[in-house]
């Protein structure tokens, strides 16, 4: 699982991790999944908010851009120009809904465990919004933070949930005034060959106007030259890979792990 380092490590982390195990022995943040909704393909499902970020790992944040303006190096780049570089790595994993791995896993004849991974593979490349996930995990941390203040009252975990969602907002305001559109795009997706697993990459000049708050965010920016900071967060989707009357239910588990950096090129 990631940690929160100190400054002087090379690299950094955006958000906590956790303790329990998803699928396949990968760490769960949560303890369990949560469905989403996009589109036709994606539909909708109950679930429970995925919680990337703990009590302490806010503390730690919270106390790493604060301080930011004080620790930032000294970066002399006049002839050279920095820009704010955001990969996301995506890695998946295909449940059937009738459990079955070999043969037909769906009572559609002759669809493979092997067709649906390059079909899910398919509908995570046309799913190209950049903030998009990040923003349905902040909202499902927020619906399941009301949910417990209405049932339990203030409690550690509560708080948490609430903490995470904040931080969250926080690091897409800072892109944001950093240069990233609000409705960004991935300017480069692709599955891998061979693997369940999508690359994207978006690059943008760094805006260093005189507005304020965009300074402020491109002084913290700086922080990350030669120092890429990672978040790493799990969903669950349900999935219909086929079309409305040939359903094929799939559930589909996926490992989002972003890596900011800056860049003088």
């Amino acid at each position: 699982p990631d940690a929160w380092p100190n400054y002087t490590d090379g690299r950094a982390n955006i958000a906590g991790s956790s303790a329990t195990r998803g699928p396949h022995g990968h760490a769960d943040p949560s303890g369990s999944m949560s469905s989403v909704g996009t589109g036709s393909h994606i539909n909708s499902s109950s679930g429970v908010a995925t919680q990337s970020t703990s009590s302490s790992a806010v503390l730690n944040y919270m106390r790493f851009v604060a301080d930011a303006p004080a620790h930032a190096p000294g970066i002399a780049y006049s002839d050279r120009s920095p820009l704010v570089v955001l990969r996301e790595e995506l890695d998946y994993f295909v449940v059937p809904a009738s459990g079955r791995t070999r043969g037909d896993v769906s009572t559609v004849r002759d669809f493979t465990h092997n067709m649906a991974k390059t079909r899910c593979g398919e509908l995570l490349t046309e799913d190209d919004s950049v903030f998009e996930p990040l923003e349905r995990t902040m909202q499902r941390n927020l619906d399941k933070w009301r949910s417990k203040i209405s049932s339990e009252g203030t409690s550690d975990d509560a708080q948490a949930l609430q903490s995470a969602s904040i931080i969250e907002q926080q690091l897409i305001d800072m892109l944001c005034l950093a240069g990233f559109p609000r409705d960004a795009r991935w300017g480069c997706r692709r599955v891998e060959p061979s693997r369940t697993s999508v690359t994207s990459l978006l690059a943008v000049p760094l805006d260093e106007s005189a507005d304020p708050a965009r300074a402020v965010a491109a002084q913290k920016l700086l922080l990350f030259y030669k120092k890429p900071a990672r978040k790493c967060w799990w969903e669950g989707e349900d999935v219909n890979a086929g079309d409305a009357q040939h359903k094929i239910d799939l559930k589909l588990w996926c490992r989002r792990t972003w890596t900011l950096e800056l860049v003088l090129v």
